[in-house]
């Protein structure tokens, strides 16, 4: 097994660390940076194959794959006083890094792969997005989860914008779990219900073959009385899915609240533009809503947060 190193040690480093040794392990050595000692010692005191270096170039020198795992504003000092090998695997999952910037820095005929990996890989649960395409560091991402090997950057970027969605998955969430619990549902109860259904519909998502998805959902939902109770409130905005897609922005937590901003300003000013595509909404119209209307929205609401994330996530998203 080679050797994997890691300058950085924050979250995304620990939950790799935590996904490559769990049993059975992936790796058999592990290098760490001491620049988070607190997360560095949790680490080698939990596994025995992890050790803290003195300094990043002593990782660099003993590691065939070297993880790039540090904050956007301090990648290029701390990468240009590395020396790297020729040759050597030099994974990069600095987000909105420009690839020909990396190489600059690393200043060595190296082989690099960008990857997004997600926290879930800690339980070997993540999918991740690579660029380029490499059969190695293909391997190791499968190890944790899977791995999407992107043939262009643009895949890659657009890939990048997608994961930054969570946030909305999240909001939603907690949005339906405030709801219930207005409604007089106890939080607990909500918040014990929601999280196992999203988490079924996205095994039922992951299962079903392209263009199936319509047809199961429609399936699933045609009997379900609840379904038709909240369609029936959506005329005035009283149910749950148009209280969550046409009422004023809501002040929720993080992120959140920009994107309830994105949406709202998306769905009430008309001729705004987002990834080359005009959309034109009447605000007379947007809060008079039937239950057509409100998937409409939901549509549109989808849309704006993407535009957000897509501004945020990565500042180089190719278009066509």
């Amino acid at each position: 097994m080679k050797a994997i190193g890691f300058v950085g040690t924050g979250a995304i480093t620990e939950a790799m660390v935590h996904g490559l040794l769990a049993k059975p392990a992936y790796v058999s050595e592990i290098h760490l940076s001491p620049r988070n000692a607190e997360t560095a010692a949790r680490l080698a005191a939990k596994f025995d194959s992890v050790a803290v270096a003195s300094e990043n170039q002593t990782v660099v020198d003993h590691s065939d794959i070297v993880v790039l795992a540090i904050r956007p504003q301090i990648a290029e000092s701390v990468i240009r006083e590395l020396r790297f090998r020729d040759g050597q695997s030099i994974v990069s999952v600095v987000a909105t890094l420009e690839r020909q910037s990396l190489l600059d820095w690393i200043g060595a005929d190296v082989d690099l792969v960008q990857a997004i990996p997600l926290p879930f890989v800690a339980d070997r649960q993540g999918v991740t997005a690579i660029y380029p395409a490499d059969r190695e560091i293909a391997a190791l991402f499968d190890a944790l989860g899977a791995a999407i090997q992107c043939e262009s950057r643009k895949e890659y970027d657009l890939l990048a914008a997608a994961s930054a969605m969570m946030s909305t998955f999240f909001g939603v969430m907690e949005f339906t779990t405030e709801w219930l619990e207005k409604n007089g549902l106890h939080r607990s109860k909500g918040q014990a219900y929601i999280a196992p259904l999203f988490t079924s519909l996205a095994v039922s998502a992951n299962l079903l073959k392209m263009g199936e998805t319509a047809d199961a959902v429609a399936m699933i939902t045609a009997d379900q009385p609840s379904d038709r109770r909240v369609a029936e409130q959506g005329g005035s905005c009283g149910g749950l899915r148009d209280r969550h897609f046409c009422g004023e922005p809501r002040r929720l937590r993080g992120d959140r609240q920009l994107e309830s901003r994105a949406h709202s300003s998306l769905v009430h000013k008309p001729g705004r533009k987002y990834a080359r595509e005009s959309i034109s909404v009447d605000r007379k119209q947007s809060l008079s809503m039937s239950g057509h209307s409100g998937r409409k929205l939901s549509f549109l609401h989808a849309r704006a947060c993407s535009a957000v994330a897509c501004q945020r996530t990565t500042a180089n998203v190719r278009r066509a």
